[in-house]
């Protein structure tokens, strides 16, 4: 008689087991990259706003993924995607901020439609 360590159930306790960690790990990172735009920006509220823009990125993707572009395929690897756009999605805002400080230093308080012309074209590049 064979006895089998591995079983579909115990697969999926270590999975479910594994995602929670993965999950902890997510809200993890969120809270680190909050901390540190609040303190890069110097406004707690302009961070959270930041963040919760990043969050909705997930919703909008996940929605092109399967609406458009018509894939079902879903796995826990896909979950990696979370630390991968938090990273790319934060340093987008560091660059958009620092390009508005700098900006302010070359036009004047009252030309803002200037100001964020020249801040988009700077943070782009």
């Amino acid at each position: 008689m064979k006895t089998y360590f591995f079983s579909i159930m115990l697969g999926k306790a270590v999975l479910k087991e594994l995602v929670k960690q993965d999950i902890i790990w997510a809200l993890g990172a969120g809270v680190f990259v909050y901390v540190y735009l609040s303190l890069h920006m110097s406004s707690c509220v302009l961070a959270f706003f930041a963040l919760i823009l990043i969050v909705f990125s997930f919703g909008i993707t996940q929605a092109l993924y399967v609406w458009v572009l018509g894939i079902r395929y879903f796995q826990t690897l896909h979950f990696m995607a979370v630390f991968l756009v938090l990273g790319i999605a934060a340093d987008d805002v560091f660059v958009f901020h620092d390009a508005w400080v700098q900006s302010g230093k070359l036009f004047p308080p009252e030309n803002n439609h200037a100001r964020m012309a020249y801040t988009i074209r700077r943070a782009y590049r």
